[in-house]
């Protein structure tokens, strides 16, 4: 049991013992509970940890409070929010770069150490990873951990991934959905890699330059909610499957709502050429 939930136990018995018929003593508890729940969020650290090719824990490189990240050099990235309910506006962003927090934190690590990973786990408070290319803090610096939203505190969903999805061009050419990593409430980053993470989806044979261009897609796409093996080949592996999924049939999924602008006709064949493989990798096995 959370902390917050036991400080919202011992508050409701100690409010209920006032009155129990009385109204404003039921919501008590429940605006009491919402502070607490407001609290922790905004006050809570954020962990980034690096995770060894043949270790089982990650190795917890770095801590940072919430007054730490205040306290980190910040910049300012106007961009459209894509989980604003209110529509599609710009908005501005502030906050340290990412990139500059990650290079900062693996100081420590060797160089050989660094160079085992090629992926970062976003995680969020709710216990939810999104995996994202290392190569995007390299090739886009200006990727923020973002703490304000024109100019306000973002309160609880700080902090938040936040990406030039609409302001950079070169990004939307990636042939990767952007909208889901725009993570909300980060608690942890940790550094990987996808054999670590995702091997029991990597082909052994790699000679198919097709196949393999779709293993990329697919890993870098897909394995976040297609983590299971045997569901995948229930669910994708079939050119039928694919072609559905291209043509915009794919249910939406929280944050990601539209699949067909990473789907082009060669990604489509490249996609259905991995799922092909991997059906005759996993068949022998």
């Amino acid at each position: 049991m959370s902390s917050s939930m036991r400080h919202f136990l011992d508050l409701n018995r100690v409010l209920g013992g006032f009155t129990g018929r009385n109204a404003l003593s039921r919501s008590l508890p429940l605006a009491a509970f919402a502070l607490l729940g407001t609290a922790s969020g905004a006050n809570a650290a954020l962990q980034i940890a690096w995770e060894s090719p043949t270790g089982t824990a990650p190795q917890v490189l770095k801590t940072y409070t919430p007054e730490e990240l205040d306290k980190k050099k910040t910049e300012t990235l106007t961009e459209v929010d894509p989980t604003a309910k209110a529509g599609k506006e710009s908005a501005k962003f502030t906050g340290p770069s990412l990139s500059a927090l990650v290079g900062e934190s693996t100081k420590g690590l060797t160089a050989a150490d660094r160079s085992t990973t090629d992926l970062v786990v976003l995680k969020t408070r709710s216990g939810k990873e999104v995996p994202m290319p290392k190569a995007f803090l390299v090739k886009y610096p200006s990727i923020q951990l973002a703490l304000k939203k024109n100019g306000q505190p973002l309160g609880p969903e700080s902090p938040r991934v936040v990406l030039p999805a609409t302001s950079n061009s070169k990004i939307r050419s990636e042939g990767i959905l952007l909208d889901p990593l725009f993570v909300s409430e980060l608690s942890e980053i940790t550094l990987t890699s996808y054999e670590k993470r995702f091997g029991a989806f990597i082909l052994k044979r790699r000679t198919d330059p097709a196949a393999m261009r779709g293993e990329k897609l697919f890993v870098q796409n897909c394995v976040g909610c297609h983590s299971q093996p045997a569901a995948v080949m229930t669910s994708l592996a079939s050119a039928e499957k694919v072609e559905k999924v291209a043509s915009g049939q794919h249910p939406d999924v929280e944050g990601a709502h539209d699949f067909k602008p990473i789907f082009d006709k060669k990604s489509i064949r490249s996609l259905a050429s991995y799922l092909e493989a991997y059906k005759f990798q996993t068949a022998k096995n």
